[in-house]
């Protein structure tokens, strides 16, 4: 999966390199490639408002799917922090169950032995 990054690197870069040629070579005045560039032109398809309209749609999209996931989060950091504080007290009650046991029977165990010595 790690091995996709570099390669999708290279790609984006060679593309770019590609879009900045392609983008320049109306630039140097020839009839020939200036036909070849309007033929194949993206502005050709796409308009401005076009572009605007997708811009839009693209920026109200994010904020409502960053706006879901920060809901999601704090639903999960909830959660999680009732689990921790349900485990919290489950070893806090066990604990202190254990020290009166263990407390009770070393008491238990000196009384025995004072018995024993009188």
């Amino acid at each position: 999966m790690y091995a996709f990054f570099p390669y999708f690197g290279i790609f984006l870069g060679l593309g770019l390199v590609l879009y900045v040629v392609i983008k320049n070579i109306p630039a140097t005045g020839d009839e020939e490639l200036m036909l070849l560039y309007e033929r194949f032109s993206i502005r050709r398809y796409v308009s401005h408002a076009t572009i605007e309209k997708i811009d839009g749609y693209a920026a109200v999209y994010s904020e409502k799917v960053l706006r879901k996931t920060r809901v999601f989060l704090l639903k999960a950091e909830r959660s999680v922090s009732g689990a921790l504080h349900h485990m919290k007290e489950i070893a806090h009650r066990t604990s202190h169950a254990k020290k009166n046991s263990i407390v009770s029977s070393v008491a238990e165990e000196k009384k025995e032995d004072e018995k024993s010595a009188k």
